[in-house]
């Protein structure tokens, strides 16, 4: 990352939440080192600054838009592009990355990143600099977090701007920020991101949850926490112990790596514990609730974003009953029946609703609850889910010929989900189709779509995508689609 000379000062974007009612977010920013110290002379200054960086990711440039619902999942090719050539819509679909809209967007999407990263930076070194303000525990969970979470957005920076890295694994693509130098970031290879920094980071982040992550003896809400703070709650709002399992996984499945990738996806599949404490939708309270429906299955989340303004979503982008077809996403008409063939899949049932000819997607429709009492999933945003293990598991086992233990990965989902197993015939293709489906049906609007197909290199044909009317039916993969260009203005600064 190129920062200007004329910075001199870094600026930290804090936020606090009592989450009382899951709201009250207070903005502080200090603008010196003597501020910076105050802020972190306190362990209530330094768990304010983990909450304003952990708030940053939910921002419209990262995942409360563009990374999630928004521009990632148009360029898994999923909704009808329309026409109009001047539609966001129509850009992100057919890869217009030179459009003046979306470089403005992909230059969003650097910086703010790159911002995040150099705060949780500044979080890090207060962490090791002031000596006695930290609880060890504290001090553990807070240095786990925060290493885990600089990690998470280089590997979705690189996942973004890089090559397939079985593909190309050694030419220079990002910089790793792990300093709070106002400098010049060396570009770095895809190599040397993962091997020398990732994976580094999430190690070290590990051994720190291990010691000091409380979702690990008493689950996703530390229940022995009785001082009236919220500071070891909700840690499924942050990137705690099995959420570092599963980042691993998916880094080491981007790699190609699958044996690490199986060890570490098994860290949560074969784990008790975490079978414990993030337990599969029940389908009875699911199907049978249309008072205040969980339809994000908010339970098997190991790791999601605050967003008080999720309601929003539906409303205007998926809202077929008050959005023309020009604004909203939309399916073609007949896909969604056919990414579903077994209709009574819970996800279906609770996730899609009928619009004519078409469905509308209702993963994030506003929910009716108590103001006073607010449950956790009207808020939150997910972004990674205990099932995701299960198909990195599944995906890896079968190309290493472990047919029988990879069956029985999917299979534990596709039973879950109320959906039809696969039986012990079933061959290869048949079963990377139907894993590549899964995807579909699982991750829509959370951001993993896109990865799965770079990270396979794969075509996105009308049995994936719907369209079968124009020449995008299916979508080839290629380093100008799959690719996303470094922002101008970096470049310019290099």
């Amino acid at each position: 990352m190129k920062v200007k000379k004329s910075l001199n000062i870094l600026v930290l974007t804090l936020a606090a939440t009592t989450f009382t009612g899951c709201s009250d977010w207070l903005d502080y920013t200090p603008k010196d080192k003597t501020t910076e110290a105050q802020q972190f002379s306190s362990r209530a200054g330094f768990y304010s600054a983990v909450n304003g960086v952990y708030n940053d990711l939910s921002s419209n440039s990262l995942y409360g838009n563009t990374l999630s619902y928004g521009a990632i999942d148009l360029m898994s090719q999923r909704y009808e592009s329309g026409s109009n050539s001047n539609n966001m819509k129509y850009l992100w679909t057919n890869f217009r990355y030179t459009d003046s809209n979306i470089e403005s967007t992909i230059n969003s999407i650097w910086q703010t990143a790159y911002q995040t990263i150099l705060n949780t930076n500044v979080i890090l070194e207060g962490v090791e600099t002031q000596k006695g303000v930290l609880p060890e525990a504290d001090k553990n969970m807070i240095k786990g977090d925060l290493l885990a979470l600089r990690a998470y957005l280089h590997f979705d920076l690189l996942r973004l701007f890089g090559p397939v890295y079985t593909r190309d694994k050694d030419s220079k693509v990002i910089p790793y920020n792990d300093s709070t130098e106002p400098k010049a970031y060396d570009l770095l290879s895809s190599s040397e991101i993962v091997n020398d920094h990732l994976l580094p980071d999430l190690e070290t982040a590990e051994a720190c949850l291990t010691a000091g992550d409380p979702i690990i003896k008493t689950g996703v809400a530390d229940t022995t926490n009785t001082n009236g703070d919220n500071y070891r709650n909700y840690r499924q709002l942050r990137l705690n112990y099995y959420a570092v399992a599963l980042l691993k996984a998916r880094i080491y499945q981007w790699m190609g790596d699958s044996e690490h990738a199986i060890a570490e996806a098994r860290k949560i599949t074969d784990n008790k514990d975490a079978q414990k404490f993030f337990p599969f939708v029940n389908p009875d309270k699911l199907l049978g609730n249309t008072y205040n429906p969980d339809r994000i299955f908010s339970s098997e989340v190991l790791f999601g974003i605050y967003n008080d303004s999720r309601s929003d979503i539906f409303k205007n982008y998926f809202d077929g009953a008050n959005l023309s077809s020009t604004n909203m996403y939309r399916s073609y008409a007949g896909y969604i029946e056919k990414v579903f063939p077994n209709q009574a899949d819970y996800r279906f049932q609770s996730q899609w609703e009928r619009n004519g000819s078409y469905y509308d997607f209702s993963k994030f429709k506003e929910v009716t609850y108590d103001q006073n009492n607010t449950p956790l999933y009207v808020v939150m945003m997910p972004l990674m889910r205990i099932s995701e293990a299960y198909y990195i598991a599944a995906e890896e086992l079968m190309k290493t010929g472990q047919k029988e233990q990879a069956l029985s990965y999917l299979n534990t989902i596709l039973q879950k989900r109320g959906a039809t197993p696969l039986t012990a015939s079933v061959n290869n293709s048949d079963f990377t189709k139907e894993l590549k489906l899964e995807y579909i049906r699982e991750f829509w609007g959370e951001g993993q779509i896109f990865f799965m197909f770079k990270r396979t290199w794969s075509s996105i044909g009308s049995e994936f995508n719907g369209n079968t009317s124009d020449s995008w039916s299916s979508v080839s993969p290629s380093n100008s689609r799959y690719v996303m260009p470094m922002p101008t203005s970096e470049k310019e600064n290099r």
